[in-house]
């Protein structure tokens, strides 16, 4: 009875630990967008935003493209105008089935944060999302936040050197993006063997 009781109470507490951390944000991705980029938005969409990106299909599998546009290629300035260049360094894309599932903004550095907490606060205050102190700690130098359809992790990696620059970056991905992707793996995969031809 007693280990009945123990089980009964360790499922009650993840349980209720999943719900807690379900409400820590509500918030879904139509309701962030970062340089002109919100998850969900179609190639259609992003291409009549900045008319001067292109796109890179991807070689192994069906549906999925990429984008990367970094300050020192030569259509940086093309892509961006000079206001949304400021401070940034790189963005990068990834679409599958023509739609954005993926995407990462990484910062020129020149801006010196005293934490990572302090970035991640201070970056993420327009999206009235919770407070740094309720993220997950993804690893020594990112923080992840999960909310109703996607998550975000926050990077500042330290500095290495006296010129050394932090290139603080934010990630967002739909919550189920790399699942589906595994999908499109496996069933390509079963294709292939189904038109085989010994």
């Amino acid at each position: 009875m007693k280990k009945l009781l123990l089980v009964f109470c360790i499922f009650l507490f993840l349980n209720c630990s999943s719900f807690a951390q379900d409400q820590i944000c509500s918030t879904t991705a139509q309701n962030i967008v970062l340089r002109g980029f919100r998850l969900g938005m179609t190639e259609t969409e992003v291409k009549k935003r900045y008319p001067k990106i292109s796109f890179s299909k991807d070689s192994e599998v069906v549906g999925l493209s990429y984008s990367n546009i970094s300050r020192s290629s030569s259509d940086f300035e093309e892509v961006f105008t000079e206001d949304e260049r400021e401070g940034l360094s790189s963005v990068d894309l990834t679409f599958f089935n023509k739609m954005l599932s993926e995407f990462r903004i990484t910062y020129d550095g020149f801006t010196e944060w005293d934490s990572l907490e302090e970035f991640t606060d201070i970056s993420t205050k327009a999206f009235n999302l919770p407070l740094s102190t309720n993220w997950q700690k993804y690893n020594r130098i990112s923080l992840k936040l999960v909310c109703k359809d996607f998550y975000i992790i926050s990077t500042l990696e330290p500095k290495l050197g006296r010129y050394e620059l932090q290139k603080p970056k934010l990630y967002f991905s739909f919550n189920d993006f790399k699942e589906k992707l595994e999908t499109q793996k496996k069933t390509q995969k079963e294709e292939q063997k189904k038109v085989f031809k010994p």
